[in-house]
């Protein structure tokens, strides 16, 4: 019996990310859960057409609408949920049946459309990243990942292209998370718990990853990631960032709690 698979994404301008959504012949999965923030707090299910819309009132980052998304997955019954962003265009069109048979051949790992094989230097824990004046330079030096492979159409601009098999990666882009819909609901709820709101949450997955023995995975879909959509080119999100220090206030707290709660399991390598 093949795993059920819901595909759940978050936006703050549905009409916005319909451009890249139509790519993904959503409506063909299991279940197709679409999360709109900032904009009233209707829920609309379809079982015809396995679509459910959850609608929240507030703009609140990307942590807390796909938590909800991901909730609603396992409601539903979904054996395996994949989180897309809102601008990420599929290439593929077989590339969900390629999903199920990649993530049950390789254990039911963790799994995306691009990864890292390296998460943070092997200088991580010098202590520079519990100092109280820890700069974004010296975060970036000590957290960032490297070698990373993707199919995705730029994929040489990004690092390197594999396209003819699955690769074990470190930790995945935030672009493309999947996986057991029970490891990613479990995921989710830590990086809330923990308070990152909107960045790192991707890093964090890898840190969960290795803390249960879970594999990751980078599946080599053909694919194009937009990009700076959900952030940097979102008004709504801009907004709602400045309400907490800004984006950039909100890139460093979501690192440091990274750090803070996955220091053991760094650095991490495959």
């Amino acid at each position: 019996m093949r795993p059920k698979l819901a595909i759940v994404t978050a936006t703050t301008d549905y009409d916005r990310a319909w451009d890249c959504i139509k790519t993904w012949d959503a409506v063909l999965a299991d279940f197709f859960i679409v999360v709109v923030s900032g904009g009233g707090t209707r829920v609309c299910y379809k079982p015809a057409e396995r679509v459910f819309h959850y609608n929240i009132p507030e703009v609140c980052g990307t942590v807390k609408p796909f938590l909800i998304g991901c909730e609603i997955a396992e409601e539903l019954g979904a054996d395996v949920t994949l989180c897309l962003h809102d601008d990420v265009e599929i290439l593929s069109r077989n590339w969900r049946q390629e999903v199920r048979e990649w993530w049950e051949w390789k254990g039911h790992p963790i799994f995306g459309f691009g990864g890292a094989t390296r998460l943070a230097s092997d200088h991580v824990h010098d202590g520079r990243l519990e100092a109280p004046d820890c700069s974004a330079q010296e975060i970036v030096a000590r957290l960032a990942r490297a070698d990373f492979v993707s199919n995705m159409r730029d994929a040489e601009a990004h690092g390197r292209r594999v396209a003819a098999e699955a690769i074990r990666v470190a930790c995945l882009d935030g672009f493309s998370i999947g996986g057991s819909a029970t490891h990613i609901l479990d995921a989710w709820r830590l990086m809330d718990r923990i308070g990152i709101i909107h960045h790192a949450y991707d890093s964090a997955f890898g840190g969960w990853a290795k803390r249960y023995g879970v594999p990751v995975w980078m599946f080599p879909i053909p694919c194009h990631h937009r990009g700076g959509v959900t952030a940097v080119g979102d008004p709504a999100y801009q907004a709602f960032a400045a309400t907490l220090g800004g984006d950039q206030e909100l890139w460093m707290q979501a690192h440091k709690a990274f750090y803070k709660e996955f220091k053991k399991e760094l650095p991490i390598r495959v």
